[in-house]
């Protein structure tokens, strides 16, 4: 009985778990019934059922031999995630003492406060998901190469969870990160689940806000993985400054005409090809973009052309209604 049951997260070991159920089954049971019906010895299961009575999940009876009762189980719940919301709140609570004991000496410079340098890629990727889960008003993002990984969704379901809490999300994107593999099919996933997503060209930096209260900023050049944890300072005030400067800068993603991998008819070709050339990509880029020669993909654009009563590529891009992207 040592794997974790249903009610451990909690506080209710497997032990403890095991002989509520067994109560559950048989209620009035004493400790001998339930010894015949548990691979735990003895000793084990009088420590699970005095474990059970001092969280008030059984009773006992005063009659001998005892016999257990197990309280209802929606009650049971209830109680025990009342608790564990209340001991999560002296935690937060404690948070803030913990702190107060974070003395920097006196011969160590004051960054040290407001710079963490994380060097690990596991421990990067551990904070990473510890502060999106934590995020509750707003996660906003810088993304371009070089990437860490060819999958740039760490979890996909811990960024649902942003977008079902209300979290507002707004992500920016190098125009070369639309040429990297799922970056495109990713934006397609999460700007219908209420990303606002924009299009940038050379973004300086990687950057990750979260809540405006803490800022990841990985390095990324050659083999490094270091990222830099911002505190809030003046630091962070600069890279807040920074994203909305380069968000104010940038084109929306549209996703309207978002583009696939795999277009399926004329119309659908037609509108990926548009959505690329808003994105800032070029004619090569589009056509690996969407598995097409580049040739096809030059036709579709003098035929937007023709339709638009225009005779160049800046023309277009007027009429189309982004700034024009020159063709390579």
């Amino acid at each position: 009985m040592s794997a974790a049951g249903v009610l451990s997260p909690l506080g209710v070991a497997a032990d403890e778990e095991h002989v509520y159920r067994l109560l559950l089954a048989d209620p009035g049971a004493a400790a001998t019934e339930l010894q015949a019906h548990s691979s735990l010895s003895p000793a084990r299961l009088r420590r699970a059922l005095t474990a059970l009575e001092a969280k008030a999940m059984v009773t006992r009876s005063e009659e001998q031999p005892a016999s257990y009762h197990p309280a209802p189980p929606d009650i049971v719940v209830e109680a025990l995630v009342s608790a564990r919301e209340e001991e999560l709140q002296r935690t937060r609570l404690a948070a803030q003492e913990l702190s107060a004991l974070l003395q920097t000496p006196p011969d160590q410079p004051q960054v040290s406060r407001v710079v963490e340098v994380i060097t690990s890629p596991d421990a990067i990727v551990r904070r990473w998901t510890q502060q999106q889960r934590s995020a509750r008003r707003s996660l906003e993002v810088f993304v371009r190469p070089p990437f860490a990984q060819p999958d740039l969704d760490e979890d996909e379901s811990v960024q649902r969870s942003l977008y079902e809490r209300g979290c507002e999300v707004r992500g920016v994107y190098d125009q070369r990160a639309l040429q990297a593999p799922d970056i495109l099919a990713s934006l397609q996933r999460t700007v219908p689940l209420g990303e606002q997503a924009r299009v940038a060209t050379e973004l300086p930096v990687k950057l990750a806000l979260f809540d405006r209260r803490l800022a990841f900023v990985p390095l990324g050049r050659g083999d490094s993985t270091t990222t830099l944890v911002v505190h809030e300072s003046a630091m962070l005030d600069a890279l807040i400054a920074l994203f909305d400067l380069w968000w104010h800068r940038a084109l929306p993603f549209d996703n309207h005409n978002g583009a696939t991998s795999e277009p399926t008819s004329e119309p659908d070709l037609e509108a990926n090809v548009i959505a690329l050339m808003r994105a800032g990509l070029k004619d090569d880029a589009i056509a690996r973009q969407l598995g097409v020669s580049t040739t096809t993909v030059r036709r579709r654009i003098n035929a937007l052309a023709l339709h638009y009563g225009v005779s160049t590529r800046f023309q277009l891009g007027i009429a189309l209604g982004q700034p024009a992207v020159v063709a390579e």
